[in-house]
């Protein structure tokens, strides 16, 4: 018996050889209530007739194969392609679990069961596999179901959901796995009870709880460890931070830094003398915020012996200390702004929200931070609010920042003079296509507010694009907008708004087309065919601006010129990225001292990493460097080697990124005030400008 069915099983065609003649279904393999044929022949005439009762009947019948390409066929006949079609044939495998000692049965070419052929090793009693019962087929009396011998925790959605692995199982032989249970399971260091859940396109996993008190950030254990998502299953799979990861296997420890970083935010609203520090305090010092100041700190790391670690708690010292000032930094602010919310009164404006975004530690400030101000009831009443930043509105949303961004308000700001309202006149540009403004104030104690932007970040790439985006692509050409990622650009109704652009007049972007992520994560096609055009054909471009700067640049340039001049930005020689990589390993941390003369290569010293790095700073390695970002003077280069790297040790002593201002006027970089290098001037760039659009121009 054995011999015959391994002759049978080697005479038989499977679906991995071509069949040539696969037998046609037997009429008693589908319900009598169905017309088979004429159900087959609408698939292929008219997909968009098919009831979803139809489409699964297909299924059940021929499989999901064939009726996606009867579907696709016919989409294709109309001059439509399939992915286009109406009606999408979805699996839908979910978890169960074996009844009973079997074996899957293989599929034919055609996705039928072949069910006499057994494929695979026995699966147990109890056995977990994948299995879709919307794809199930009845052959003589005997149902038999689409199964995969995978176990749930095995499955990886969304790209398991096509495969083309496993057979059929009876349907007798299998039933739904259960969920949720509960479980015991090693989590990190602890054994918990968790919850075992599946949920669709996410695959199985085990809720272990929330990651903190009172937010949807919920941790749990998915296929490749600790993860964490938002309680609606969004940013499912994030693998877990180093705050978190802190948090879950030492909650006391914990507990211990945020309930520092609370205390630091209430001492610096009690230090503050404009503003009623019991109505500050509940919505600054709280667990939240406190949460979003810990990441500088590096709680994770942990020394070998009492050495490292007395090193380690005097580096944390320096960062609650550049903490501390950020934060006294921050509630100046609150309360420095409120006069522009409502003139008549700024102890009558009331502060709802402080949202700390949380960020690594920069030259001043705690990073961006968004606040709800409300003014009081009447406001409208008073003739001063008509001078408001926000005329007409009680309540606001805005962004605090720490830096004065003079420059972006120069750039992008509502005022008339603005570049962008220039840049929008110059070339005519319909409200439509015009490039967007946003309404900010600038000070250069308090940095700068500005209105809450409306919009989402772009993913995919694979949306067409529109006419405001080849208009803010040619916009960034113009001004030499680097950091142009997909955090930096919100688009709403095609249009691109720009949130954070302090790194301008780059040297590397200034008169050219960069293909910049918030951009092509809207659009690849598009970014690709307006970038090429800057770069290797400005005639070509659709591009309103640029078709007015090839007519006549210069008043672009005056623009550019009035915009920068007497302003500063940013430069970013290396990401920052690479310089927090410094602090996820503790070597930095515990290091001693040195010497300001320690060689990179051979000193384990802070003064030999500085050393390494400030070897870096100007050409970048595999960032741009400051030869990239601001250019080289057109008096000759002028770095100061050993100047940066004492403010590079100086900002990685308390845990602070580096941050380099760029004069525009002079071109002169500097770092914690120091000037370390000669770049180009807004006046080099205007050259290049001029240069790119009249190429033909003549030096008498």
């Amino acid at each position: 018996m054995t011999r015959h069915k391994r002759k049978k099983r080697q005479q038989r065609p499977k679906a991995s050889r071509q069949r040539q003649n696969a037998p046609a279904p037997k009429a008693n393999n589908t319900p009598e209530s169905v017309d088979l044929p004429a159900l087959v022949q609408r698939a292929h005439d008219d997909p968009s007739s098919l009831s979803h009762d139809d489409v699964m009947q297909l299924q059940r019948t021929v499989g999901n194969q064939a009726v996606l390409k009867m579907m696709q066929g016919s989409a294709k006949a109309d001059g439509v392609d399939g992915a286009d079609a109406d009606i999408e044939i979805q699996r839908a495998y979910t978890p169960g679990v074996v009844t009973a000692k079997t074996h899957l049965r293989d599929r034919n070419n055609d996705n039928t069961v072949a069910a006499t052929d057994k494929i695979g090793g026995n699966l147990k009693t109890n056995k977990e596999i994948m299995y879709d019962p919307a794809v199930s087929q009845t052959v003589n009396d005997t149902t038999w179901t689409r199964a995969v011998p995978k176990t749930p925790k095995q499955w990886a959605p969304p790209g398991d959901e096509n495969t083309t692995e496993g057979g059929f199982i009876r349907n007798e032989k299998v039933r739904a796995k259960n969920y949720p249970t509960q479980v015991r399971v090693k989590a990190g260091e602890r054994t918990v009870t968790g919850t075992q859940k599946w949920v669709a396109g996410r695959g199985e996993f085990i809720e272990l709880g929330p990651v903190w008190a009172n937010t949807d950030d919920v941790v749990a254990i998915g296929r490749y460890g600790l993860i964490t998502y938002k309680g609606d299953y969004s940013d499912f799979g994030t693998p877990m931070d180093e705050e978190q990861s802190a948090f879950y296997h030492q909650p006391d420890a914990y507990d211990m830094y945020e309930n520092k970083m609370k205390q630091i935010l209430i001492d610096a609203a009690k230090a503050q003398g404009r503003i009623d520090a019991d109505a500050l305090i509940p919505v600054l010092a709280t667990a939240a915020n406190a949460r979003a100041l810990i990441h500088p700190l590096r709680i994770a790391i942990e020394g070998a012996n009492n050495t490292e670690n007395t090193r380690i708690a005097e580096w944390r010292e320096q960062v609650y200390q550049r903490t501390r000032e950020g934060a006294d930094h921050l509630v100046g602010a609150l309360a420095h702004w409120r006069s522009t919310i409502y003139p008549a009164d700024e102890s009558k404006v009331t502060i709802d929200m402080v949202d700390i975004k949380g960020s690594d530690l920069h030259d001043v400030g705690l990073g961006a931070v968004q606040v709800t101000y409300s003014k009081p009831n009447g406001f409208d009443q008073k003739p001063s609010d008509a001078h408001s930043m926000f005329p007409g509105q009680q309540t606001v949303s805005v962004f605090i920042k720490p830096e004065d961004r003079s420059i972006e308000k120069a750039m992008l700001g509502d005022q008339d003079d603005s570049l962008a309202n220039k840049v929008n006149e110059l070339a005519g540009l319909d409200p439509a296509n015009a490039i967007a403004t946003i309404k900010m104030k600038t000070n250069q104690t308090y940095g700068t507010i500005m209105e809450t932007v409306q919009g989402s970040v772009a993913q995919g790439g694979g949306d067409p694009g529109t006419q405001a985006m080849t208009e803010a692509i040619a916009f960034a050409m113009l001004a030499g907008m680097q950091d142009l990622h997909y955090d930096n650009v919100l688009w709403n109704n095609g249009k691109p708004h720009f949130i954070d652009a302090d790194n301008a007049l780059n040297a590397d972007s200034i008169g050219k087309g960069k293909v910049q992520s918030g951009f092509s994560n809207k659009s690849r096609a598009k970014t690709t065919t307006d970038t090429d055009a800057i770069n290797n054909n400005p005639h070509a471009s659709n591009s309103e601006i640029v078709g007015a700067m090839l007519e006549n640049s210069v008043p672009f340039e005056n623009a550019v010129r009035a915009a920068f001049s007497g302003k500063s930005g940013r430069v970013v020689p290396i990401a920052t990225g690479q310089w927090t990589s410094v602090f996820k390993r503790k070597s930095y941390i515990v290091a001693p001292d040195g010497s300001p003369t320690d060689d990179p290569q051979t000193a384990r010293t802070r003064w030999g990493v500085a050393n390494g790095w400030a070897n870096k700073v100007d050409h970048g390695g595999e960032n741009r460097g400051l030869v990239g970002e601001a250019g080289t003077s057109s008096n000759g280069r002028f770095y100061d080697r050993a100047a940066e790297a004492a403010q590079i040790k100086a900002d990685l002593d308390k845990g602070q990124v580096p941050f380099y201002h760029y004069d525009y006027s002079t071109g002169h970089v500097s770092h914690n005030g120091v000037v370390i290098w000669h770049g180009q001037s807004v006046e080099d760039a205007i050259a290049i400008l001029h240069e790119k659009f009249n190429p033909d121009e003549v030096d008498l």
